[in-house]
């Protein structure tokens, strides 16, 4: 069963991400980078390609997505 709603993509990544609270605030810090009080009009789904662009950019070898 997929939940529904405007969030379930962004709630979804988030209960597959690892456990370890590091891999979490790294995540959380790329999306407060990418989404911030200037962008916050952008969809989740937009913010998580850009967050996955911006990851993949930098040389990230570990992509949750």
């Amino acid at each position: 069963m997929k939940p529904s709603g405007v969030n379930s993509d962004f709630v979804v990544c988030l209960l597959q991400s690892p456990a370890s609270s590091a891999s979490i605030e790294r995540i959380f810090s790329n999306f407060g980078q990418i989404h911030n009080k200037d962008k916050n009009k952008l969809g989740n789904n937009t913010a998580s390609k850009l967050v996955f662009c911006y990851r993949l950019l930098r040389g990230d070898e570990e992509i949750d997505y």
